[in-house]
């Protein structure tokens, strides 16, 4: 027997969602066209977003104009003065601040210029507050990795043309670390619909997406997204198997297999022989391989910020005090390809707590909402470009550069206002 109480509870719930609904429904459908216009230039730049800079660039512009022209700018820029916009301001400021004391001033104007990815982050948190939801724009984005994974794959195949072995899909050349990061993202992001999904062919739907992304994560020649797919193997067998916690020890194992998978790539063995190549090579004092490359550039960016550790080198520092100590017959190199070591080298002691409270923020906020969607794309997101940022510095890339300010965009509205996971 169910109590009273208990029924009367449920009741007044049913009723609250149904009151919920219609007033989303009733809200759709007096939205402006401007705010119609930025919900669906959002959806391209995530779509986008994972498989070419060219239109994506070219979406990004026709947003910023119809934000600006919109006048909605005016609205949504206020939102950075909430609690969790502090960080996004300070990365904002930041490169201009230090370009004034660079000695690199053509390099550093370049970095800072990339300071406009944040204009995005209001962007977003706009959309979403007037009552938008975010999965549509996840699920733009799984769209976009699924069609560059298919054209990648017809690549491999010989069925679509390929200049070389680094052209992968519309992506560009050397774009694969990009790339390999947004595929481990996009097929986490599929393990959650699928733990989510009540009806069968969801559930299929979502397991044929991620077999064509695995497919392609598995030949595609980088180890940045694969090290990360490696480290998050357990979170997505968990939420196959049901996301019940007496299953966590079956994932756990089961997740072996699966990089065990992985590791029957010829790619990623061949990496995993690079690497311990590369690593025996530069301690003999061979600089001049790709990750012996790697190890150089970070080790300058530690004696930079030990010699300036206050205020650093500033935005574009790092190149014009490298040139002057790089050893002869070296390439010259603009940044540290760490995200850490560049704050540090270029800002110091600054730059580290702010990229601490870059980091610590979308972090809070999605593991305190990690059973909503946008809660677990925060996690996973970050988790990713935290092993990405190991080897490449992430916040100066396009891609990785922009999805981080549009992920801030859902953190700012998270903080106006919840939930945000409704669907348009």
């Amino acid at each position: 027997m169910v109590h009273p109480a208990v029924k009367k509870l449920n009741h007044c719930l049913e009723e609250k969602l149904e009151l919920d609904l219609v007033q989303r429904r009733m809200t759709e459908k007096t939205r402006p066209g401007a705010e119609k216009l930025l919900f669906y230039g959002v959806c391209a730049l995530f779509f986008f977003l994972p498989v070419s800079i060219s239109p994506l660039s070219i979406a990004e512009g026709l947003v910023l104009a119809a934000w600006v022209l919109s006048g909605r700018f005016l609205k949504d820029a206020g939102l950075v003065l909430q609690k969790w916009g502090w960080p996004v301001l300070i990365m904002m400021v930041l490169p201009w601040i230090g370009l004034l004391y660079s000695g690199d001033t053509a390099i550093g104007f370049k970095f800072a210029q990339r300071s406009d990815y944040w204009l995005f982050t209001f962007i977003v948190a706009g959309v979403l507050v007037v009552g938008y939801g975010t999965e549509s724009f996840f699920k733009s984005f799984i769209a976009g990795v699924t069609f560059t994974s298919l054209v990648f794959l017809g690549q491999v195949a010989g069925l679509i043309y390929r200049a070389n072995q680094y052209e992968d899909a519309f992506f560009g050349k050397w774009g694969h670390i990009e790339l390999s990061q947004l595929t481990t993202f996009s097929i986490l992001l599929l393990s959650f619909y699928f733990a989510e999904a009540k009806k069968r062919w969801h559930k299929a739907l979502c397991a044929g997406l991620m077999l064509v992304q695995f497919a392609s994560l598995s030949l595609l020649l980088t180890d940045a997204g694969q090290a990360a797919f490696i480290l998050l193997s357990p979170v997505i067998l968990y939420n196959l198997l049901g996301m019940k916690k007496k299953r966590l020890k079956f994932a756990f194992a089961t997740s072996l297999l699966l990089v065990g998978a992985l590791f029957l790539s010829p790619v990623v063995r061949g990496r995993m022989r690079e690497v311990i190549s590369d690593t025996a090579n530069y301690d003999r004092g061979v600089v001049l391989t790709p990750l012996g490359f790697h190890y150089y550039a970070w080790e300058g960016a530690v004696k930079i910020f030990e010699k300036h550790p206050l205020a650093g080198a500033g935005t574009g520092g790092y190149a014009y005090l490298m040139d002057r100590i790089k050893q002869s017959g070296l390439p010259h190199i603009a940044q540290p390809q760490n995200t850490f070591l560049y704050m540090a080298a270029s800002y110091g002691l600054p730059g580290i707590l702010a990229v601490i409270w870059l980091w610590a923020v979308p972090l809070g906020v999605g593991w305190k909402r990690r059973h909503a969607v946008y809660g677990f794309a925060l996690l996973s997101f970050m988790s990713i470009l935290t092993v990405g940022s190991i080897t490449d510095t992430q916040i100066m890339s396009h891609q990785s550069g922009m999805l981080l300010a549009m992920s801030y965009g859902i953190v700012l509205a998270t903080g106006k206002e919840a939930p945000l996971a409704g669907n348009v």
